[in-house]
């Protein structure tokens, strides 16, 4: 049933001094009970009176505080609606003192609003598993629970204890024996003790081992003669939980006479089972031979030694001179010093022996000394007998010389370095000087005709040879040769080049003179009479027509000139010595 307040109803009652006086009252009161009740009203017990429908809970009535009287204004005296209607008018100010909610009716709420909470906790603490399993008995689902050697325990111990799905669970208290760790590998008893609410129950873990160890052949025993079985357990696969000792039966295996076998191989844990197996068992004649008898090697060398065998042992290096050589298991052989030794090898107890000569190691170069070219470039040969080592090369200035893993050296500048080969422990040398490289022309100045060609000596000292060019080939041009060619009128200034160098010819052409007719000359205008020649354009020399050295010219190179001999001169070839033009 819903409560609420009626709204407050304010009375106005007029005494003789035309007093206002406003009283609050308050009632709770149903919807199925909306009469109203003056006479109630302004009833004070000390019990509650039941009403219907509701209740009212009333303490023992106290003075009521009467509020201090409001003054109506003169110009607004109380009027009567009507003279039948006898309820007065309530002015607007008494209208303000009206009061939301009164506090007993908010104590009185709080109270109720209390009551349910305490309820609410109660309920819900009488509902909870804790309250419910207060009395129950926890047990377990075995008192023993009896586990194999390597087994695994549950991670969660209250899975052996019969428990409803619901049951509070972190209110049981779990306690493990100190050695309950062990459980997986020691056989035994272990124990755990469970707590809840006062009660106490032991819960023991029984650890056997009734299960024999487990074995399987991973290959046949391959022996040859005289040879024993050694470990046993390199031929099988064993698997159990404690240690397992193996016993072997061979009565009727004959290790001398080569032949097929078997035995028994018996297999018991720490707990007494046992298993047995029968593994086959095979004796072979040992072959054992050498494939280097004799070894010859050069000192600091590396070389091997070879061997034939039906076995797949290695074979054990003994009785041998370890200031000669070094031998490892696998047969190579590091020569150390000049000598000669013998070593014994040895499989399963059959031997054979090989000798080792170790031979002085020698190392030369093709020179001891060098002279080089700066730029130049040169490939020092070097000479050994070592046939697994390289030879390395060094210098001692890489400044003057450098040289690669080859032995190529490179001039850089001018100066003196020393190249050291090694290999072996051997060393050998060569001396390198370094000359300035020098390049010029025979002239510094050459004058030919438009249409003619002139040709200037070089001298250089460069290995790489030189190279030629104009800087105007309008007024002259130039070819890999060295020949000059009077393109047009003007001056062109041709340079060769080699290694870095450089060295410059200033060419003139001018025009060619007028022919002059055999009638009126007796010469040429540079005062020597004109002739024909013949130019070798490729040594630079020029011949008589008759000259013999002619047909031993390249057609190419021959260049007929009809003129004097000054203006070959002038464009700088030479006379021949033989003719002598």
């Amino acid at each position: 049933m819903k409560l609420f307040r009626r709204k407050d109803k304010t009375k106005a009652i007029k005494n003789q001094s035309c007093e206002t006086k406003t009283i609050r009252k308050t009632k709770l009161f149903s919807f199925k009970d909306k009469k109203k009740n003056d006479e109630e009203r302004n009833e004070t017990k000390n019990s509650p009176t039941k009403k219907k429908g509701f209740f009212i809970f009333k303490k023992k009535s106290k003075p009521i505080m009467q509020p201090e009287p409001i003054v109506q204004p003169k110009a607004d005296p109380v009027i009567y609606s009507s003279p039948i209607n006898k309820t007065p008018s309530v002015s607007r100010a008494a209208k303000t003192s009206k009061q939301l909610i009164s506090p007993v009716l908010l104590k009185r709420l709080g109270i109720g609003f209390g009551a349910l909470c305490v309820l609410s906790l109660v309920f819900n603490y009488v509902s909870s598993p804790d309250f419910r399993y207060r009395n129950y008995s926890i047990e377990p689902k075995a008192s023993v629970v009896f586990l194999e050697i390597g087994d695994t325990v549950s991670k969660d111990l209250l899975d052996y204890l019969e428990l409803p799905d619901d049951f509070p669970v972190d209110k049981i208290t779990i306690t493990k024996d100190k050695d309950f760790n062990n459980l997986k590998t020691s056989i035994g008893d272990y124990g755990v003790t469970y707590e809840y609410n006062g009660q106490t129950i032991n819960l023991v873990f029984d650890v056997k081992d009734t299960t024999a160890p487990s074995l399987a052949k991973t290959r046949d025993i391959l022996l040859f003669e005289n040879q024993s079985i050694g470990d046993i357990s390199e031929y099988l696969d064993v698997e159990d939980k404690t240690d397992v000792k193996l016993d072997i039966n061979d009565q009727y295996v004959q290790y001398d006479t080569p032949g097929e076998y078997s035995v028994t191989v018996t297999a018991t844990d720490s707990s007494g089972n046992s298993s047995d197996i029968v593994v086959p068992l095979i004796v072979e004649e040992l072959n054992l031979k050498t494939e280097t008898p004799y070894l010859q090697t050069v000192e600091g060398d590396t070389s091997s030694l070879l061997y034939t065998s039906n076995s797949k042992n290695d074979v054990v290096y003994s009785d041998y001179d370890k200031s000669i050589v070094s031998i490892s298991n696998k047969g190579v052989v590091h020569a150390t010093s000049a000598g000669t030794t013998t070593v014994v090898g040895t499989i399963e107890g059959q031997s054979v022996k090989s000798t080792i000569e170790v031979v002085p190691a020698y190392l030369y170069l093709n020179y001891s000394n060098l002279s080089l070219i700066e730029s130049g470039s040169y490939s020092l040969t070097a000479t050994t007998n070592s046939k697994t080592n390289m030879v390395t090369f060094t210098t001692s200035n890489t400044g003057v010389v450098k040289v690669n893993s080859s032995g190529e050296l490179t001039a850089v500048k001018e100066g003196e370095a020393t190249i050291y080969a090694k290999v072996n422990g051997k060393t050998a040398e060569c001396k390198v000087t370094v000359k300035p490289l020098y390049l010029e022309f025979s002239k510094k100045e050459v004058s030919i005709y438009q249409g003619n060609s002139g040709y200037v000596s070089v001298s250089t000292n460069s290995p790489k040879g030189v190279t030629y060019s104009s800087s105007n080939k309008s007024v002259a041009t130039v070819d890999e040769w060295g020949n000059i060619y009077g393109a047009g009128v003007g001056t062109a200034v041709i340079t060769v080049s080699s290694s870095g160098k450089k060295d410059t010819v200033t060419v003139s052409v001018s025009q060619a003179p007028a022919p002059v007719s055999k009638s009126t000359s007796s010469g040429s205008a540079t005062g020597s009479p004109s002739a024909s020649y013949v130019i070798n354009t490729n040594t630079g020399r020029f011949h008589h027509s008759w000259c013999g050295e002619i047909k031993k010219m390249k057609d190419k190179n021959k260049w007929y000139y009809e003129g004097s001999r000054d203006e070959i001169v002038n464009m700088g070839y030479v006379p021949c010595k033989k003719c002598n033009p």
